[in-house]
């Protein structure tokens, strides 16, 4: 489906979108987007950038989020695309290879990787970047409450990763991003303290918040 075709559905969320033109209208329920990038020699093509630009400033009163879809990246490419989209403030999704073997997989961990750090690194308002973000949630929720498994709410991760996916990838997955965390972040010790200052620091900001000091 084109970007231009969104008033052809009545679906809150849209995914897999080609950025053809942006639209004259935007549906009023439409509350989420993806679209696919287009890329060239490692970059995001210009005309592509424009494209977005316009629809973030169109769509941005709606409350529509817009998500960029990345499929088949080096892992080289990685962190000058996610510093572009993150001064674009949209999400940045790494789709897992369509056809899943030991090599597909094992250069899949490899950008992942490199996301990681880059996120880690990232300096200012970083994006949400799937599948990331959703496995640092998990890694926080875990130190923080114990939990064990913390299954996919939204329909793009369940759709996007969790149902492609084999189980045994999503196992590597997560051992692999586990590792770059813990060695980007000084050790899983120093990874728990993190987790806990700033889990202490966002409680006290609310805590102020409420009471009319902040």
């Amino acid at each position: 489906m084109k970007l231009s075709e969104i008033c052809r559905s009545d679906k809150a969320s849209l995914h897999g979108l080609v950025l053809d033109e942006v639209p004259k209208d935007i549906p009023e329920n439409l509350r989420e987007v993806s679209v696919v990038a287009e890329l060239k020699s490692g970059a995001l093509c210009p005309e592509f950038v424009t494209k977005l630009v316009t629809w973030t400033i169109k769509c941005k009163p709606k409350g529509v989020y817009t998500i960029v879809e990345f499929k088949d990246l080096e892992p080289g490419m990685v962190s000058r695309l996610i510093l572009v989209c993150g001064n674009l403030q949209v999400g940045i999704s790494l789709v897992p290879p369509s056809v899943e073997s030991e090599a597909s997989l094992s250069q899949y961990k490899q950008v992942l990787g490199e996301a990681t750090i880059a996120l880690l690194k990232f300096r200012g308002s970083s994006p949400y970047l799937y599948p990331v973000c959703n496995y640092l949630e998990y890694m926080a929720a875990n130190i923080l409450c114990g939990v064990e498994v913390l299954e996919p709410k939204d329909i793009y991760t369940k759709k996007t990763f969790k149902d492609i996916l084999t189980p045994g990838a999503v196992d590597e997955i997560k051992t692999s991003l586990a590792e770059v965390v813990y060695e980007t972040l000084g050790g899983k010790d120093k990874f728990e303290e993190s987790v806990k200052v700033f889990s202490y620091a966002t409680y006290r900001s609310v805590e102020e918040q409420i009471s009319g000091n902040g």
